[in-house]
């Protein structure tokens, strides 16, 4: 059986491509899913705007960091049908540290980001959703 754990967060911002505002999305998100602890450490920018981000996560269990994932994120736009044409990829900075990029949230909406966790855990996901003005 899968199991989804979903996490809102709405962040109203500019509606200009580039243009940021005073919120940030920064240690805003922290959930778990079977065990595992997602958080969402930063974002470069950390405002959220459309166009590319950049998205650091630590992955961690009862255990400590989970090292070795095949992480990897989907932005997706429900109210549309579709997600984005860029794909982000994942990488272990340090141990249980992923930096996810581009993250591309290129048009204002709900944006549902689904991270999972690959092979070693495949009925395991989160979704950070976000929206984008």
């Amino acid at each position: 059986m899968s199991r989804l754990i979903s996490i809102v967060i709405i962040v109203s911002v500019a509606a200009c491509s580039g243009t940021e505002t005073e919120d940030s999305i920064e240690g805003t998100v922290e959930t778990s899913a079977g065990g595992i602890v997602v958080t969402l450490e930063s974002s470069d920018p950390p405002q959220l705007f459309r166009g590319d981000h950049t998205w650091t996560f630590t992955i961690s269990d009862e255990a400590g960091p989970m090292t070795g994932l095949d992480v990897d994120l989907v932005p997706f736009m429900p109210q549309h049908g579709h997600g984005t044409p860029v794909v982000a990829e994942a990488s272990e900075i340090t141990p249980g540290t992923y930096s996810i990029a581009p993250v591309n949230l290129w048009m204002g909406g709900t944006w549902e980001s689904t991270l999972t966790f690959g092979d070693q855990h495949p009925d395991e996901s989160v979704v950070f959703v976000f929206e984008v003005d």
